[in-house]
């Protein structure tokens, strides 16, 4: 995952990593786990985040298939 990215773009859409772990089912400290690639995100996780972020599926390599880290 892109950390630097995704946190921006939470940044900029004003969306906490608690809302977005709420909307998605688990802790924030979990999703924070995630974000930061110390825990492995599924397929079904990033897809949730990518509609929660609003991201165009042309941008989901850029966001969830690097590994950028802050």
């Amino acid at each position: 995952m892109n950390t630097k990215a995704i946190k921006q773009l939470m940044k900029e859409k004003k969306i906490t990593q608690s809302e977005a772990a709420k909307r998605l089912g688990m802790s924030q400290c979990v999703l924070s786990q995630k974000i930061n690639n110390k825990r492995p995100v599924t397929v079904y996780e990033a897809e949730r985040l990518q509609e929660i972020l609003e991201i165009e599926d042309k941008e989901f390599r850029f966001y969830f298939l690097s590994r950028d880290v802050a």
